[in-house]
């Protein structure tokens, strides 16, 4: 019931899947799979359109194979693989953050299985190149003045303490949009668009600026290294307190 009224303000639901049951508990808790399944299950039930989040790791070609197929049997419009960040529940896996190597399987991958034209495919790495020639992908320019937060952030993300952080998980409270529960998106937006949004846009310069100096990256987890940069610099983000 509560999916089915959801339904008509949805464009999908994303379901996280890091791999066969064993290996999505090792990440995300003992009886974690059986829990996403049930909720799949309903998400079906009530029609629902949904996609596929797979964490991407180090050593994670198997999973991702089996996520593949779980995602086309089940009925996924989308798999989306992102990789594995050391922040959250990825905290204490810095080891397991894929290299380049594994971001090139990945690539390899996404391609493949996209070519079979049973699932779209979207990796969440970009290409050196394709950030030197559109810095503003990595919001490592100056845009307009923006009135309504569309106008200047892609993606905002509402974490679990309501804390609305503008591109990625993860990204210290210095630099969030809003507290919900204690002001509006909107109320909160001047504040954020004067003070805190060009503090964003220079740590996205220096970030964009220290990738294309780096000839060994070919393939850039980019919103990972971001929030590595913000919580490496968050003692000195002035303007943002």
């Amino acid at each position: 019931r509560t999916f089915a009224a959801a339904a008509a303000h949805l464009d999908a639901v994303a379901v996280s899947v890091d791999g066969d049951p064993a290996t999505h508990d090792a990440l995300r808790g003992r009886g974690a799979f059986a829990r996403l399944d049930a909720g799949l299950h309903a998400v079906l039930a009530a029609g629902l359109p949904f996609g596929v989040i797979h964490t991407v790791q180090e050593d994670g070609a198997e999973a991702l194979a089996w996520t593949a197929r779980y995602a086309i049997d089940r009925g996924a419009r989308l798999l989306q693989l992102h990789p594995l960040e050391a922040v959250g529940r990825g905290a204490g896996l810095a080891g397991r953050v894929p290299g380049q190597d594994a971001l090139g399987r990945a690539y390899i991958a996404a391609s493949l299985i996209g070519a079979s034209g049973r699932l779209r495919v979207q990796l969440d790495a970009l290409h050196r190149a394709a950030l030197a020639r559109e810095p503003a992908v990595a919001y490592a320019e100056d845009g307009p003045a923006a009135a309504l937060p569309a106008d200047a952030i892609g993606t905002l993300v509402v974490q679990d303490d309501g804390r609305v952080s503008p591109i990625a998980y993860g990204l210290p409270a210095r630099l969030a949009v809003a507290e919900l529960g204690h002001e509006r998106l909107l109320e909160a937006w001047p504040r954020f668009a004067a003070e805190r949004l060009p503090v964003l846009r220079a740590l996205c310069r220096d970030l964009h600026a220290r990738i294309l100096a780096d000839d060994a990256l070919r393939l850039v987890p980019w919103t990972g290294l971001l929030v590595e940069a913000a919580q490496a610099q968050a003692p000195a983000l002035v303007g943002a307190a």
